[in-house]
């Protein structure tokens, strides 16, 4: 229906419309998610204050997932790349100077 709406024939392939419009589909997906963000948190606060309640740990689990992904508690870990050129130096002559260790 929306589709037709929108201009696009019945005989248009849904992968097709997913593909064109990855982009904002991508977007509208983040935007949810951060509006849903705020009652994910207040569901795993319940868990908190009753950690015995029926389906607790799948209510962590879809929340921790919710707040991951609107990004409320990722924080990007800063990538630190550094060059390090290595030189290998021809072996040093050593010059005999008498000196005699004593191996027992």
């Amino acid at each position: 229906m929306a589709m037709t709406e929108s201009g696009f024939g019945k005989d248009v392939p849904v992968a097709f419309m997913a593909r064109k419009f990855a982009k904002e589909i991508k977007e509208l997906a983040k935007d949810y998610l951060t509006a849903s963000s705020a009652r994910a948190a207040v569901k795993l606060v319940s868990v908190i204050e009753d950690p015995n309640q029926i389906g607790a740990k799948n209510v962590i689990a879809a929340t921790n997932s919710v707040l991951d992904r609107a990004g409320v508690f990722k924080e990007e870990a800063m990538k630190v790349s550094e060059v390090r050129n290595v030189f290998i130096l021809p072996a040093k002559e050593l010059q005999d100077q008498g000196i005699t260790i004593d191996h027992e």
